[in-house]
């Protein structure tokens, strides 16, 4: 799996702001602390798209000096699909990081009301917390600060 996560590797630098975008949303994180940010295209290259594509999120961003992975879905208006796509990568790329963190961010055109109720969101957050976080932002970009 780390092969195939290092095949896949957008860029890997100490940018102050790394963003992707996909489908009109933009997820960003501002990188004040200037660390190293590896980011990995997941959908259609870590998972080809003639195996599972669309059944995984979209972007990994992986922070080694913060011990932080954070896996990214750019969605339009599907968001308990999001939960799930992240919920699959998660469950196959996280055991080669328990060490670190595990965030899961979705950026989306619609909200989802009591999201913390369903089924999909309890199933991911199992992997995310305790020490991780799930944000799912309804707007066209979402940034966050490390």
């Amino acid at each position: 799996m780390i092969e195939k996560l290092n095949n896949c590797l957008k860029w890997s630098d100490r940018r102050s702001k790394h963003t992707v975008s996909e489908k009109g949303k933009t997820f960003e994180l501002e990188n004040r602390s200037k660390v190293l940010v590896d980011v990995v295209s997941i959908d259609g290259c870590v998972y080809p798209k003639s195996n599972i594509a669309g059944k995984r999120c979209d972007y990994l961003m992986k922070v080694d000096e913060k011990k932080s992975l954070y896996f990214i879905e750019l969605k339009g208006t599907e968001v308990i699909y999001a939960l799930k796509q992240i919920k699959s990568t998660v469950s196959e790329i996280f055991p080669f990081f328990n060490t670190y963190t595990c965030n899961a961010r979705i950026v989306s055109s619609v909200g989802v009301p009591a999201i913390n109720q369903r089924s999909e969101y309890r199933e991911l957050a199992k992997y995310i917390f305790p020490k991780g976080t799930i944000e799912i932002k309804n707007k066209i970009k979402y940034s966050e600060i490390i």
